[in-house]
């Protein structure tokens, strides 16, 4: 019960109000897939209200006057003259609040589907606070599903649906968020009974709903996205048949609506920055997988830092699944256009070699090898909603990491909790990292022994083992596969961007307090912690992940800490780069005119 007496948890009577601007033929196929699926909301006597703004389209008057003879739950408004969205749709609201009903306020330029209004329906109701909810859409904002640029209009209405059914499944049923879109809105009675209607003040239309929620929010409601509930959109149909700059209107509104409400901008910023809206956009990569190849990328980025018989592992791996699964797989390869042609992977036919830069849509991101550095796993985390790791060995955590890297089980440990799958091979190997980290025994796991010497170590065959190197790849393809069927994807996907803010956050906050210093205090941290120190010092920004590799490749070929510093300071970055990292400039000098006498003055006989 609220402050008046009334149960916000009981499901009212319904109202759905359409607004109606000519493009007859658009607003049947809106309302016949209503009137399709009306059943699934019998309960809660539904009816249509549909509001005439176009009283002169005489194709429009007979296409409602025919539905109306036709369906006894149809009413019919026509307004006098054509007076816009807002106040057409406020009529309706005036009529459902005075008769007690809540509302769904439905464009007339939607197509419904089977679930649509029950699903949403039963979101609106699943807690007490909520005032609004909507369906998620192929073109609707931030409530769009897939996220894809310019929401991508082209496809079908049927197109849509199968597209958000198939990445949708995994996503919790409702989720709270700082506004909903009005193109297809439940607002409960007691909203319109408490706050009112739509502000007339916003004209034709464009943020009213953002208006009226964010009204709401100040007593007490809340907005939800329905996540099981889908509405296909056209989009702006009724606008463009309207001569006035749409441009205009839209910017107008937007300055009256941030003038009233100033943490709307910021609200929407912390959104789309979150980790659930950030899970929204891997999933992306997930569309067409259930039909066509799985977009499957591997990070060949760090195998520098890695033995030669992982690299030997990883290329094999690469090679075997292009020839016995393409069909299956759309593999990638994410590496530089150097390791591509060093390691021989240009040879292999149908891989696609792409950089961190622009690595595309992927379904599933695999890294044979522990990561070497937490911008590994940031890295996976960004090219597709299911990572799956490759543990080959654990001397990482048993002798140190054979790099020389500066080695914390923190980043396996993140990888133990927060991975889609991990595989193995060998058992010993499994049992060594799940000993260590014991939240992988948890995870779903591929662990067959490695069945075969590889060819590129010695060519011999394991005459011991009863399993092929092929099928021993298949049952590999079959558990990536699986990985992607997972109910609790989504959720272990949020929980891992989650897990990774945190991490990144405590991370940067204390590089920014070790970053400042002088060169002496910098000189003293040894491998990753210098370099990415070193990156803050002197070229003031974080590490990337290929400057990071290629300057820790130098400290291990026996390039002097000094010496990597020089050349960042004079490279054309650090040259734009104000400021000097104190003793710096000397050190320079003196390590130009005499380098053995500079490193010598500064830690003796140490690099």
């Amino acid at each position: 019960m609220d402050e008046n007496g009334d149960d916000m948890s009981t499901c009212r009577a319904i109202d759905i109000i359409i607004p109606i601007y000519r493009n007859a033929t658009l607003t049947k196929r809106c309302i016949d897939s209503i009137l399709e699926n009306i059943q699934e909301i019998r309960q809660f006597s539904p009816r249509l209200l549909l509001i005439n703004d176009s009283p002169d389209d005489q194709e429009v008057n007979g296409m409602l006057d025919a539905l109306a003879a036709s369906n006894h739950d149809v009413i019919t408004l026509t307004n006098t003259a054509n007076c816009g969205f807002v106040k057409s749709v406020n009529r309706g609201l005036r009529i459902s609040c005075r008769d007690g009903r809540d509302v769904i306020l439905v464009n007339s330029d939607t197509q419904s589907f089977e679930g649509t209004l029950a699903n949403l329906v039963d979101a609106a109701y699943s807690d007490s606070q909520i005032g609004f909810a909507c369906p998620r859409s192929n073109n609707a904002s931030i409530c769009s599903l897939p996220h894809l640029p310019d929401n991508d209009t082209a496809i079908t209405a049927e197109g849509s649906y199968r597209r958000w059914k198939e990445i949708s499944a995994t996503l919790p049923r409702v989720h709270f968020t700082p506004t909903a879109i009005g193109f297809y809105l439940f607002i409960k009675h007691r909203v319109l009974k408490d706050v009112g209607e739509f502000s007339e003040e916003f004209g034709l239309g464009y943020h009213e709903e953002n208006d009226l929620i964010m009204r709401a929010n100040k007593r007490g409601y809340r907005a939800v996205f329905a996540n099981r509930s889908f509405a296909f959109h056209a989009g702006s149909a009724s606008f463009t048949l309207l001569d006035f700059d749409l441009a205009t209107l839209k910017n107008n509104n937007t300055k009256m609506l941030y003038a009233l409400y100033p943490e709307f901008g910021p609200l929407i910023a912390s959104y789309l920055s979150s980790a659930h809206f950030r899970a929204e956009s891997l999933l992306s990569g997930l569309v067409g997988h259930s039909s066509g190849p799985i977009k499957a990328i591997i990070d060949v980025s760090g195998l520098d830092c890695h033995h030669d018989e992982t690299i030997d592992l990883a290329l094999d791996m690469i090679g075997t699944l292009n020839r016995r699964h393409r069909n299956i797989f759309e593999l990638s390869v994410l590496c530089s256009a150097e390791s591509f042609t060093k390691f021989g992977i240009s040879g292999i036919a149908n891989i696609i070699c792409v950089g961190s830069g622009d690595p595309g849509k992927n379904a599933i991101a695999i890294r044979l090898g522990q990561p070497c550095d937490w911008n590994h796993i940031k890295l996976l985390e960004s090219l597709a909603p299911v990572n799956i790791f490759g543990i080959h060995d654990t001397i990482a955590e048993e002798c140190g990491d054979p790099s020389g890297v500066s080695y914390s089980s923190e980043y396996q440990q993140h990888v133990a909790r927060h991975a889609n799958g991990l595989f193995f091979t060998s058992r010993s190997s499994e049992q060594s990292f799940c000993s260590h980290f014991s939240e992988a025994w948890a995870l779903p796991r591929y662990t067959p022994s490695l069945p075969i010497k590889l060819s590129r170590l010695n060519g011999d065959v394991d005459a011991s083992s009863t399993v092929g190197w092929d099928e021993w790849v298949d049952g590999l393809a079959d558990f990536f596969k699986r990985s992607l069927k997972e109910a609790d994807l989504f959720h272990r996907l949020c929980n891992r961007l989650h897990a990774s803010d945190r991490i990144h956050s405590a991370d940067r906050k204390e590089n920014t307090i070790e970053a400042a210093g002088n060169l002496a205090s910098l000189l003293q941290h040894d491998d990753r912690q210098f370099i990415e120190r070193a990156y803050r010092a002197v070229l003031k920004r974080p590490a990337d992940l290929a400057g990071l590799e290629n300057h820790l490749a130098l400290l291990r070929k026996g390039v002097p800490k000094l010496q990597i510093l020089i050349g960042m300071k004079e490279s054309p970055e650090g040259k734009k780069v104000d400021g000097e990292l104190e003793g710096l400039r000397e050190a320079a000098a003196k390590y130009k005119s005499s380098p053995l006498a500079a490193i010598r003055s500064l830690f003796g006989f140490r690099r």
